[in-house]
């Protein structure tokens, strides 16, 4: 379960960062 608990936790933080730091106006923009 710690393993568990310590890979989501990775995986949001490195999520929220990734979402952080990706330009998503330019992404939306560049689709759009």
């Amino acid at each position: 379960m710690q393993s568990d608990a310590s890979c989501e936790r990775v995986d949001k933080d490195a999520i929220d960062a990734i979402v952080s730091h990706l330009p998503d106006e330019d992404a939306i923009l560049r689709i759009s």
